[in-house]
């Protein structure tokens, strides 16, 4: 992404924070999750990366699903995305390509830890991952 096109991001991605923070402290879970869901809208379609928008439509289903899994009935991991959400935006309102493509990562990455919270949390054993393309990995 080239600095010009992450500015215009910033309005976008402020209101879907502001919606998933509004929801949160009303209690409100699925108004949560659909800003949750606004949010990550808003920066695909900033990004001017057709093939990425692509392969995240063919995912979107799912990653949804995980994401009210996660998002809804734990407050501690709304919290964190709502955090995790400004730092992002900050990036992008400051024009900090390298720092933006950082924190989107870890952003990312948490995923997999707020999923294995979640699931720790209800009381669940962690499924076993089969999507996980791994280097040297041979599942028996």
């Amino acid at each position: 992404m080239s600095n010009a096109s992450l500015h215009p991001l910033t309005p976008a991605l402020k209101a879907a924070n502001k919606a998933m923070q509004a929801a949160r402290a009303k209690g409100d879970v699925r108004g949560a999750c659909n800003a949750d869901a606004a949010f990550h809208l808003a920066l695909l379609d900033g990004c001017g990366n057709r093939l990425l928008a692509q392969a995240y439509f063919m995912v979107a289903g799912r990653s949804g699903a995980l994401r009210s899994i996660i998002i809804g009935p734990h407050a501690a991991i709304r919290t964190r995305s709502v955090t995790e959400h400004e730092r992002i935006i900050e990036t992008f309102a400051d024009g900090d390509v390298l720092r933006a493509e950082m924190v989107l990562s870890e952003h990312v990455s948490s995923m997999r830890e707020n999923y294995a919270l979640a699931v720790q949390a209800n009381g669940q054993a962690a499924p076993r991952d089969h999507g996980s393309i791994q280097p040297g990995r041979q599942d028996s």
